[in-house]
């Protein structure tokens, strides 16, 4: 998400779609392909000092004409 490289974040959007596509399809119909869908992922490095705070995302949205779905994947 904080990368400074452009075309790697480019890249990266385009592989989490392609996963995400596929995996989330039957959840949103009539047809995931249809819905915007920004993806981006964080590193958590292990340890206390990685703790994140309580916090809110925000919208990328104008919510009160669109609906807004956050799917976090936690992987191990």
């Amino acid at each position: 998400m904080f990368h400074t490289d452009l075309s790697y974040k480019k890249e990266v959007d385009r592989i989490i779609k392609d996963v995400v596509y596929h995996k989330f399809n039957h959840i949103f119909q009539p047809n995931f392909l249809d819905h915007q869908l920004y993806a981006n992922f964080m590193v958590k490095e292990q340890g206390k000092e990685s703790d994140m705070k309580w916090h809110q995302d925000w919208a990328y949205v104008h919510e009160n004409e669109f609906d807004s779905y956050a799917i976090w994947i936690p992987v191990g």
